[in-house]
Formats: C-alpha cells, sequence, structure tokens
C-alpha cells in the first residue's frame, strides 16, 4: 500500500514536470510573437472556430474558394 501510494505521487510528479514544460515552451512561442501578432492570435482563433477549421491551411482553402481571385489581390 505504501509503495503503491509512492509510485502514483511519483507519476503525478512526472505529469505535472511534463505539463510545466510543456507550458513553458508554450508561453516561450507566444512571447516570441511581436505585439500586434499577439492582439491577432485571439482574432484568429475565433475565426478558425467559426469556420470549423481545424488548422489554418483549411481556412485558407475556405477563404479561397469564398473570395475567388479577389483572395489573390487580382
Amino acid at each position: 500500500m505504501f509503495l503503491s501510494a509512492v509510485e502514483h505521487a511519483l507519476e503525478r510528479d512526472r505529469i505535472a514536470r511534463r505539463e510545466a514544460v510543456e507550458h513553458a515552451d508554450l508561453l516561450s512561442r507566444y512571447c516570441s510573437l511581436t505585439p500586434r501578432e499577439q492582439e491577432v492570435l485571439p482574432l484568429l482563433v475565433n475565426i478558425m472556430r467559426k469556420m470549423k477549421a481545424d488548422s489554418f491551411a483549411p481556412l485558407v482553402r475556405v477563404a479561397e474558394k469564398l473570395n475567388g481571385e479577389q483572395f489573390h489581390g487580382n
């Protein structure tokens, strides 16, 4: 029973450490964005949710379909 509790505590610690490293990596990437990019990010996420696009590439394809040549600047 004691050994099981120790193993469980160690597993929780491993998970917590992994999540902390992942969070630090995400925060580092976010901080590498310019202030304008940080401002645009939540807007882009909101648009992707509304358009049901799971990544940026499908969002671009949808925009191209909707805007045709106008999207390409022609």
